[in-house]
């Protein structure tokens, strides 16, 4: 290759938060990442569903109420949308035999035969549990503790641990319903916020 093409990619270093007081992040703007898993868009998604699903909840009802919802998505969101981050920018580096499999291409393809299981198969519905269930202890629980989900802990009101035993097809079947009822979710939501808001 005589005259190799070269250009710049980009990711989001990690943030230590997605909001601050009622201003909150979601997609690209939070967690902006190399496009070498293709999961960029999905994450903008998965963000968009968790926050639609806290800001539709019963128990926001307030402005006061809105900024637990968004601690309740930095909580649930963060760790694993940075882990996309991150493993998005050394799946570059195997593409281009700079990581740890150097030019072995068995490792190579054993490496990208499973590397991407952790997030296509992630089921939404569950996800949204987990983040009701941290709104419900911002609620009602002001005892510090921690969640432990993705590469971090993060700190919140309670310790929250879940057990999956869901099979991999109704995974797959619950993610695609979560996201095909998203749009709608958010349009709902919309309209709850703008009553907050004009009540505060």
């Amino acid at each position: 290759m005589d005259e190799p093409d070269l250009w710049a990619l980009f990711d989001h270093r990690p943030a230590a938060t997605y909001y601050k007081g009622r201003v909150a992040l979601l997609g690209d703007a939070a967690h902006a990442s190399t496009p070498h898993q293709g999961a960029g868009a999905g994450q903008a998604l998965e963000d968009a569903f968790i926050m639609a699903t806290l800001l539709a909840d019963d128990k926001v009802q307030t402005a006061a109420d809105v900024v637990k919802a968004f601690a309740a998505y930095d909580a649930i969101r963060r760790p694993r949308s940075q882990k996309v981050v991150t493993t998005s920018r050394a799946a570059g580096e195997l593409y281009a035999f700079k990581g740890p499999a150097g030019g072995d291409l068995d490792k190579i393809r054993d490496d990208l035969l499973t590397r991407c299981r952790w997030i296509w198969d992630e089921d939404m519905e569950q996800q949204a549990e987990r983040a009701q269930a941290v709104l419900a202890l911002e609620s009602t629980d002001h005892s510090a503790a921690v969640v432990s989900h993705g590469p971090t802990a993060t700190t919140t009101k309670a310790t929250i641990t879940t057990t999956t035993t869901t099979t991999t097809s109704s995974k797959k079947r619950a993610s695609s319903g979560a996201y095909r009822n998203v749009f709608g979710m958010f349009r709902n939501w919309s309209t709850r916020l703008a009553r907050i808001v004009q009540k505060a």
